[in-house]
């Protein structure tokens, strides 16, 4: 690569008709994301590269519900086979666990719906060699079956403070908070809507030990540009779900830690 430049490579191209991860190497610092399209590029997600593999993964979003599909993208890059414990937590604190075995050098795959059909699910992914975790949905608008998608690869920590920039509920958009209570405890948080004329909105809500929470951001301040932080007495992870025209198309992200 020339220096200051961009540089595109078609994975069909290379592996075709394949589900696939990937490593990236170079000489220099880059940075690396991942662009992915279908449907004759009716929908699409991207999602930037992690730099390092870790041997936990925090999942906030997640639904198998309301026509979502999701999955739980596992590669391991090491030379050994992993063990990945895999645990989804429900709205109530609840959950389900699944261990599975990932090759040297592999991708695999889970299904959540086959775990936990029907609900909104959080989850923790730990594993015995460091491994990275992406999550990915996938849903039906009309009579188009997987109108749109997003994909997020895990957070590496929860924390008491998270930041979310980007938000709307105008223009069509609907907009949901996703907190993941990673705790044993209750966890009492705040969310603060920061418009865009300055004034805020301050939102309390209380998230049961283990934990998904959603908030809906249309509910709470209709209407409106706004960034969020989120501020709790116990570590939460913190997501942000955006839809818009008819959930033809959609994109999560994960908050950031500080300004």
């Amino acid at each position: 690569m020339a220096a200051y430049s961009r540089l595109t490579v078609n994975v069909n191209s290379l592996v075709p008709g394949s589900e696939v991860s990937t490593r990236v190497h170079a000489s220099l610092p880059v940075v690396a994301e991942r662009a992915m399209y279908w449907g004759s590029r009716d929908g699409g997600h991207g999602a930037l590269g992690v730099p390092a593999p870790s041997v936990s993964w925090y999942l906030a979003e997640g639904c198998t519900a309301f026509g979502f599909e999701e999955y739980v993208l596992i590669q391991n890059p090491n030379p050994d086979t992993a063990v990945v414990a895999l645990e989804f937590r429900l709205r109530n604190g609840t959950g389900a666990r699944r261990t599975l075995s990932v090759g040297p050098g592999s991708r695999s795959t889970v299904n959540v719906a086959d775990v936990v059909p029907g609900d909104d699910v959080s989850v923790l992914v730990t594993s015995d060699a460091p491994v990275i975790a992406e999550r990915a949905m996938y849903w039906s608008a009309g009579s188009r079956a997987r109108a749109g998608g997003h994909a997020s690869a895990g957070s590496l920590t929860a924390a008491g403070t998270w930041y979310l920039a980007e938000g709307s509920t105008a223009h069509g958009f609907e907009e949901f908070v996703l907190l993941y209570n990673a705790s044993g405890d209750l966890a009492h948080a705040l969310l603060t809507f920061m418009r865009t004329d300055g004034t805020t909105r301050d939102y309390p809500v209380t998230v049961p030990a283990g934990a998904r929470f959603t908030v809906s951001a249309n509910e709470v301040d209709p209407g409106r540009d706004a960034s969020v932080r989120v501020t709790s007495d116990r570590p939460l992870v913190v997501e942000r779900a955006m839809y818009w025209s008819g959930r033809e198309g959609g994109t999560a992200a994960v908050g950031v830690l500080q300004p």
